[in-house]
């Protein structure tokens, strides 16, 4: 198959599923990677009974909340496909969102990674379309709460990083640069990945035809950890 797509799982059993089938039905010669970080719900019996049937899917269970880089590495070294597409377990694909990823990559010669336009499901704004460097050093999310319309978001573009809500990475290259930064605990190991793929000499785009639903945050603990991981981003990366 052509896709590997990667979903880190931690309870949420509703989400999960509507993701499940949003991919099933937009998209094509792919296989499913899910990773369950020990959910407390009903999600591994909903992964275990049916999720996976008649799809080829794969599903790796671990005993413990490993957190995103982790779970995505997991995931990544079972996957078949040469083309690694890590997705959040509460998104909404849309048709054709890993075909416009992937053309992103093949048109432009000097691509590393690939990031989606994400929208917030019911307002339809922008919730993500490249991560831009501010002059004073900070990060942000460009055209934030601009309607998914908008011009200038409706351009494929290199930014400075894009979001691991969604994002497309050649497994060789992934395995090359040593995937996600394990020391991060979901937040900003996907910043770090941009970073360490831009200095192999590599472009970080935005592809705004690959259009993903995003509700954002539905996991338990998912800022746990973010005061260790923006300092341990400033360490490797500002100062």
């Amino acid at each position: 198959m052509k896709y590997s797509i990667i979903v880190p799982t931690f309870s949420n059993r509703v989400f999960l599923q509507q993701a499940i089938k949003a991919v099933i039905a937009n998209t094509n010669d792919y296989e499913l990677v899910i990773v369950d970080n020990h959910s407390e719900d009903d999600t591994l019996d909903y992964l275990r009974s049916s999720a996976l049937d008649n799809i080829n899917g794969q599903l790796v269970v671990n005993k413990e909340n490993k957190g995103f880089g982790i779970a995505c590495n997991q995931g990544a070294k079972v996957a078949k496909g040469d083309w690694l597409i890590f997705l959040n377990n509460d998104t909404l694909v849309t048709q054709d969102w890993a075909d416009n990823m992937y053309k992103c990559k093949l048109e432009e010669a000097d691509c590393g990674i690939v990031g989606s336009k994400l929208i917030h499901p019911g307002s339809g704004t922008i919730q993500h379309a490249g991560v831009v460097e501010l002059s004073n050093g900070t990060l942000d999310h460009i055209y934030f709460g601009k309607q998914s319309d908008y011009k200038l978001a409706n351009k494929r573009k290199s930014y400075f990083a894009v979001t691991g809500a969604c994002l497309g990475i050649s497994k060789s290259l992934f395995e090359e640069v040593g995937g996600f930064d394990e020391r991060y605990y979901c937040g900003w190991e996907d910043i770090a990945l941009c970073n360490i793929v831009k200095q192999k000499g590599y472009k970080i785009y935005y592809e705004p035809t690959s259009e993903v639903y995003h509700y954002e945050s539905r996991t338990d603990g998912r800022y746990s950890a973010e005061n260790n991981n923006f300092n341990l981003y400033i360490k490797d990366w500002v100062l």
